[in-house]
């Protein structure tokens, strides 16, 4: 029974952290959404004014938003992959808890044919 509550913890945890990469992932394509208008934005007014002042700066933001999303995607794909495997554990403990139940109730029962022979 330890194992399967370490199992249920751990799953508890694994989802908690998958909430957690979700929500920080969520705010990563907000910001490259943002830097993406920004950058569209300063396009307008290069355009417009012949001013590239920003340009660079928005390119960057744009560029550094990018690799955040992959490295997110990579730290998300863990994160599931993790919870997967955790499942899976939790699923063969209460396999093994059953026939740890099933092995108990047929000892019982050839304890209780001991009984029945010594009589």
């Amino acid at each position: 029974m330890t194992v399967l509550y370490y199992d249920i913890t751990m799953l508890n945890y694994d989802i908690t952290l998958l909430y957690y990469e979700l929500t920080v992932y969520y705010y990563d394509i907000t910001m490259l959404y943002y830097a993406i208008t920004m950058l569209f934005y300063d396009i307008t007014i290069s355009l417009h004014y012949y001013d590239n002042t920003m340009l660079h700066y928005d390119i960057t933001m744009v560029y550094y938003d990018i690799i955040m999303l992959y490295y997110d995607n990579k730290i998300l794909y863990y994160d599931i992959t993790r919870l997967y495997y955790d499942i899976k554990m939790l699923h063969y403990d209460i396999k093994m808890i059953y026939y740890d139940i099933t092995m108990l109730y047929y000892d019982i029962k050839m304890l209780n044919c001991d009984i029945l022979m010594l009589y």
